[in-house]
């Protein structure tokens, strides 16, 4: 029966109960069943299959635009989340970092992706702002994520999943799909959240009243930074040589004190010109991110 083409049937003849096959070449009964009808339907009548599906997604459409609604009216603390304005089964959320911990001052850009026939499957996780926490892009392995799908609750809704997240984010659980790193790696990823999602153009079309803050945030860091710049300039004061240093006017130098002076200069000179170097890293630096800045704005 699994070698049987795709017949064009007529449904009705089905539910009368026999569809007689009057082509020699096919070996099966002369009697087609409607028990068989429901066990191969997409093949033998893929119209209906399509029409299932479409009625499923309807069905999950339906549910996330309740799920959204619930959020307008009730957020998630740190979290802001938005459909794609063309595929309402992947949206897009926004984790602002809690206070007192590592994330603190960044911003997480995130995706989830609905099945079809949710609410009754859960949807996929993933992360796309490096955090220090999850891998970017990759399916994490949760409760409520389709890692899970015998622990899913129907009733659970995008709030939900996006509030037992920002807990496993917050803790030190590990699993498919986190990262390890150190504290210190997590705050500078905090602040470089900030340029990352600038640069990203998904953040700024769904997210656009948040480019404000993060611009304001970019560019007080930027000025920061070339501060930083001119307070280390300033503080590189020259040490000019002395006639007590060098000893030039005041006699014949002893050989023992001639064999020590030239290690002496060299490190003088190694110095010097390594703070020379340090001031023109910095202001490579602030110029780089003066530029960034610009570019963005543009």
């Amino acid at each position: 029966m699994d070698r049987l083409p795709a017949l064009e049937w007529n449904a009705a003849e089905v539910f009368d109960g026999t569809k007689v096959l009057d082509t020699p070449e096919f070996n099966v009964p002369s009697t087609f069943r409607i028990p068989i009808y429901f066990w191969d339907c997409h093949r033998y009548f893929p119209q209906r299959g399509k029409r299932k599906r479409i009625m499923a997604e309807k069905v999950a459409c339906m549910r996330l635009q309740k799920d959204f609604k619930r959020l307008m009216m009730d957020p998630v603390p740190y979290v802001t989340a938005a459909p794609k304005p063309n595929n309402f089964l992947e949206w897009f959320f926004l984790v602002r970092g809690p206070e007192d911990t590592p994330y603190e001052g960044g911003f997480y850009m995130g995706r989830l992706i609905f099945p079809a026939d949710y609410p009754f499957k859960p949807p996929s996780i993933m992360m796309v702002t490096p955090s220090g926490r999850f891998s970017p892009n990759t399916r994490l392995c949760l409760s409520n994520s389709d890692f899970h799908p015998e622990s899913w609750n129907p009733a659970w809704n995008v709030g939900t999943i996006l509030c037992g997240l920002v807990s496993f984010m917050t803790g030190n659980q590990s699993t498919v799909g986190s990262i390890k790193t150190t504290d210190v790696e997590k705050k500078v990823l905090a602040r470089a959240s900030v340029a990352w999602n600038l640069g990203n153009q998904t953040f700024r079309s769904l997210f656009p009243t948040f480019l404000p803050e993060l611009e304001k945030l970019h560019k007080d860091a930027v000025m920061a930074s070339e501060e930083e710049v001119k307070t280390a300039a300033a503080d590189v004061k020259p040490v000019l040589p002395t006639a007590a240093t060098e000893k030039t006017d005041v006699g014949p130098v002893a050989p023992e004190e001639e064999a020590t002076a030239a290690p002496r200069r060299r490190r003088y000179l190694s110095r010097k010109y390594l703070r020379i170097l340090l001031v023109a890293g910095f202001a490579a630096c602030a110029v780089a991110i003066r530029a960034f800045m610009h570019s963005v704005s543009t």
